[in-house]
């Protein structure tokens, strides 16, 4: 919420709780660079689609997304501003921060933050950004998979 120029989110399962997403939106909307990469296919197939239910919004809200082209991805890291970061098993859904046992290391520092920023451009360049133009054109069939299973989010 009280990032000033940047959010870099790395994280193979992404649906963020409601509150989650508002803030990403709040800091699109006042200018703050916000980027995430998320795996181009994930290990759980109905979660890779509830996932990509969200995509949509997060596009026109500014939010700019890229694929990770590798078959595993484990990253699940965060940095704000180059100065907060955090890095552990939390990944960005319902079931991490209500149920699931999870630990993330928590670091305010410029220096690892630096090193963070750096780690996550040297990924991102790895990936495909995803065009809110392109990501429209995708099959009737993908958006209908998408809104089912988004609707098992919480459990997935």
């Amino acid at each position: 919420r009280n990032a000033r120029r940047s959010i870099r989110i790395a994280n193979p399962s992404s649906t963020p709780p409601r509150g989650a997403r508002r803030a990403l939106h709040n800091a699109a909307r006042r200018g703050v660079q916000v980027e995430v990469i998320v795996p181009e296919w994930g290990d759980l197939v109905t979660a890779h689609f509830a996932s990509h239910r969200l995509f949509d919004r997060l596009l026109r809200d500014g939010v700019r997304l890229f694929l990770w082209p590798d078959a595993v991805m484990h990253a699940k890291t965060a940095v704000i501003d180059g100065v907060w970061s955090t890095v552990g098993s939390f990944n960005l859904d319902q079931r991490s921060m209500f149920h699931n046992l999870e630990v993330n290391l928590n670091v305010v520092d410029v220096d690892f933050g630096t090193r963070m920023e750096e780690r996550f451009a040297a990924d991102r360049e790895r990936c495909r950004e995803v065009s809110l133009f392109d990501w429209r054109l995708r099959a009737l069939g993908e958006r209908f998979l998408e809104r089912v299973c988004y609707l098992f989010r919480y459990w997935l």
